[in-house]
Formats: C-alpha cells, sequence, structure tokens
C-alpha cells in the first residue's frame, strides 16, 4: 500500500502537518507500506497548485498501471488538500488550468481513503466534513460542488476548524494550523483501523494467491468464484485427469486483462 502525502503552502516536502500522519500509518504494518511526498512546488506562485494536480494524477494513473492491485491513501493540508479533491474531481469542475488529466477506474478504485484537511474549496454541505466549521461558510477558493466527490464520498473525510481561514474564510494563521493539536489529526488517524483492516485482507488474498499456485490478478478474477479457483490449484497440482481439466482464466474485466505474478508484491 502507499501513502500520498500533499503538502501545504510553503512547508518542507517531509514532515510539515501530514509527516506524522503517515509515519503512524506507515507504523501500522511496516514493511509494507510506502510513504511518497508529492513533489510539486507548493508556493504561492500562480499554477504550482495545477501543477501538483498533473502530477498527482499522473502518478496514480501510473502506479494504476505498473502495480494494479496497490491501494492508495491520499493525504492533502491546506493547498494540497485542494490538489487532492480536484484530482479526484471531473476536469470540467476544477477551477486551475491543469491539464485535463482524468483518473482511469483502476486508479480511482485504488484511492481506499482521502483525508483532506484545511482545504480552500471545502464545502460545509457534503456528508464527509468534519469539525466544528459553520455550516454555509465555505473554503476561501469557493466551495467546490456539493456532488464532484460523490464517487469518494464514502472514502473521504474533509477536517475544518471553525477559525481556519483558508476552509472558513475568516479566522487565523493558529485556526489553519490546529489540527495537529486539537484532535483532527489523531481523529484521522484512527481512521488507519479501516485500512489496516484492508491490508490484512490484501495481505491474507496474496498469500491465499500464492498457495494455490496461481497469480495475484488471476486470483482477483477467481475471487468470487472459489469452485473455479480450486479447479485452477487442482489443475496445477495436477489433481485432475486431462479430459476435466479446466484452463485458469488469463484475463477478465475486473483486471484489465493482466495476469502477471510480479504484481503480487504490492499492497
Amino acid at each position: 500500500m502507499r501513502v500520498i502525502t500533499v503538502r501545504g503552502t510553503n512547508e518542507q516536502l517531509n514532515g510539515g502537518m501530514l509527516g506524522p500522519l503517515a509515519q503512524q500509518i506507515a507504523s501500522a504494518s511496516p514493511g509494507h507500506i510506502q510513504v511518497t511526498p508529492l513533489e510539486y512546488a507548493a508556493s504561492v506562485e500562480p499554477g504550482t497548485q495545477a501543477d501538483g494536480v498533473n502530477l498527482l494524477m499522473s502518478t496514480l494513473n501510473g502506479q494504476a498501471e505498473q502495480c494494479p492491485a496497490q491501494h492508495t491513501v491520499l493525504l492533502g493540508y491546506s493547498q494540497g488538500a485542494m490538489v487532492v479533491g480536484d484530482a479526484l474531481s471531473a476536469p470540467d469542475v476544477r477551477p486551475n488550468e491543469d491539464n485535463g488529466y482524468t483518473l482511469s477506474d483502476r486508479a480511482s478504485e485504488n484511492v481506499i481513503v482521502a483525508e483532506l484537511f484545511g482545504d480552500p474549496r471545502f464545502n460545509s454541505e457534503t456528508s464527509y466534513d468534519v469539525g466544528d466549521f459553520t455550516k454555509g461558510t465555505n473554503g476561501v477558493m469557493g466551495a467546490r460542488g456539493p456532488h464532484e466527490l460523490d464517487r469518494y464520498a464514502s472514502r473521504t473525510q474533509s477536517y475544518c476548524n471553525y477559525d481556519d481561514p483558508i476552509c472558513q474564510t475568516y479566522g487565523s494563521r493558529k485556526g489553519h494550523r490546529e489540527y495537529a493539536t486539537n484532535g483532527l489529526r489523531d481523529q484521522a488517524h484512527t481512521r488507519r483501523a479501516a485500512v489496516n483492516r484492508r491490508m490484512r485482507m490484501h495481505m491474507r488474498n496474496i498469500w491465499r494467491a500464492h498457495v494455490r499456485g496461481i497469480s495475484w490478478n488471476t486470483y482477483r478474477c477467481t475471487e468470487r468464484e472459489p469452485w473455479q479457483a480450486m479447479r485452477s490449484s487442482a489443475r496445477i497440482a495436477g489433481n485432475r485427469s486431462p479430459s476435466t481439466r479446466r484452463a485458469t482464466p488469463t484475463s477478465c474485466s475486473r483486471c484489465g486483462g493482466r495476469n502477471s505474478t510480479a504484481n503480487s508484491n504490492h499492497a
């Protein structure tokens, strides 16, 4: 599994507000969770946010192509929260001049958690909002549409403090920085339990595929048809006569036609 952090304006590439949260998630399963800071400028210069969206989308699509079984957790703070939210949105609703990329279906499915803190496009009327914000008061860059992130609503949390001027248009710099001390970042940390359950299930399924002697992607294609998977295992073990053997499927719509054992090493 991979945790991608998208930092706020002028934060250092490593560390910042999201660094400790990412490390807490990674420590739950040492050696199986990769933390990757998104290397975009995160400055006040025009175009930096669009560059972040382009880079994040390219990263997610490339990862889905090369490692289709790898899941992703996205963490975004301030400008980084806007980058994450816009990357998960359709091109025609983004306010920036990015390249108009869209996430592939595989890349979208692989995003299992998105945590946004102090989003400049915070919408106070969505189902995934968290915090003591004021209803009806939105982000300084204008609220994102109420349905922009519907596809990810069950996987998303958007945190906003009542005195954060970035997601509430009024307040103080202190309000924008308090996520690390007021319990909201810790609340996001507790959501890692769901990530950990997904991770354990994923690793268990990879082991089952290994025991059966079939690739991870083939297992994913047959996991809803256990008898078919058992037949494949028996065929490989030579326990069935040639007349009754059934070939292991090499592709299916769920796997995008891939069948490679190389992907079984990724979580």
